[in-house]
């Protein structure tokens, strides 16, 4: 960056809080630019191309959201360009009242479903920071990941299986003194925390605010705005920090058109939030969520919502293809098979891939020089 002849700014020391990083990151004027020109990073966001995807086709599906645990004539959710769009700019200004301001970091444990994906387009469009945080961390991981965040908010389930974070959360809280909020998206809302459902999916804060409607934030492509948490050896937390550049910068070159994707892995994980859900909604595709991998399941909803590209860690693909030989469908025709486990993905598992979905399973490229917008940092 530095070689293309302007200074990047001073970063604020790694060990602060994230909320010095949100604030003091962002790539030099000249540098930005220059990616601009060379094609590799935009002006605009996700949130344009979404609220773009509204105003030209608002009643195509932009997401598919199946939740294991309602009844069966239920537990699939459709949400079109035009619904997305308004539920962005509702959970955007839902953010607003509760004093969430840019730069603030946000964080959300929350599975793979459409309040996950509203909620991040609702950072982007505030400016606040993302923080998805994985929906398999306890009491010791979230902790961690809170302590490093120091969020305004932080947004979780009530239950979720077997597991009751709303209360881990609930009893974490007097141990975090910067978290202003509490947020819980199910039935069993406890006392001192916000009814999710109630106060960003019906309640209309974009007609309430005084202010009048909420503005986007300056450069809203080149500010940090999601921080990927991952667990590493010996329990060590390393946190990466991107701006909507970087992550579009890591999309493939030749995007797929108007395409539906499914990822199998958390929407925490960069490889699925950037695949499966950027991607497709950059393009004007079709995002589809399961919120409790079952292989049966998933083939199922695949088929019924036309998914074109997949991403799963080996062993699930080892599952999806058991599943599809125990009992083939119709409908389902794959374009593209990914993992991002080389060492997992084995020629043999390639090769009954191969054989029962018809496409080769392939490794996730790796991110070319211009992603690396953000920062890391380790906790």
């Amino acid at each position: 960056m530095a070689g293309l002849g302007e200074a990047p700014r001073a970063l604020p020391d790694g060990d602060g809080p994230l909320t010095d990083l949100l604030g003091g990151l962002e790539p030099p004027a000249g540098v930005a630019r220059a990616f601009v020109e060379r094609g590799w990073w935009r002006t605009e966001t996700v949130v344009h191309d979404v609220y773009r995807g509204a105003a030209r086709h608002p009643h195509r599906t932009a997401i598919v959201s199946h939740r294991a645990h309602r009844p069966a004539p239920s537990r699939v959710t459709r949400i079109s360009y035009g619904q997305l769009a308004a539920c962005t700019g509702r959970f955007a200004h839902a953010l607003d009242a509760l004093g969430v301001r840019p730069g603030d970091p946000v964080a959300f444990q929350l599975p793979n479903r459409w309040e996950a994906v509203a909620l991040l387009l609702a950072c982007l469009r505030t400016g606040a920071g993302a923080v998805p945080v994985m929906t398999g961390y306890g009491v010791r991981d979230l902790e961690a990941v809170l302590a490093a965040a120091e969020p305004r908010l932080c947004v979780v389930t009530d239950l979720w299986e077997g597991a009751a974070p709303a209360r881990v959360l609930a009893d974490l809280a007097p141990r975090l003194p910067w978290l202003r909020h509490r947020a819980v998206l199910g039935d069993a809302v406890d006392a001192g925390a916000i009814d999710f459902v109630r106060h960003f999916v019906h309640t209309p804060h974009e007609r309430y605010r005084s202010a009048g409607w909420l503005r986007l934030p300056s450069r809203p492509a080149d500010r940090v705005a999601v921080a990927v948490t991952s667990l590493g050896l010996r329990a060590a937390h390393s946190m990466a920090l991107h701006t909507p550049n970087s992550l579009h910068a890591g999309l493939p070159s030749v995007p797929a058109s108007a395409e539906a994707a499914f990822s199998a892995v958390p929407l925490a994980s960069l490889p699925s939030l950037l695949h499966a859900v950027i991607g497709p909604l950059t393009y004007g595709g079709t995002v589809v969520l399961q919120d409790v991998w079952d292989a049966e399941t998933a083939l199922g909803l695949m088929a019924a919502a036309g998914v074109r590209w997949v991403y799963a860690r080996p062993g699930q693909w080892a599952e999806l293809v058991a599943a599809r030989e125990r009992r083939p469908r119709e409908g389902l025709e794959l374009y593209g098979a990914f993992t991002s486990d080389e060492a997992g993905a084995c020629a043999a598992l390639g090769r009954r891939v191969h054989a029962a979905l018809g496409v080769p399973l392939r490794a996730l490229p790796r991110p070319a020089p211009h992603t690396e917008g953000g920062s890391s940092r380790g906790h």
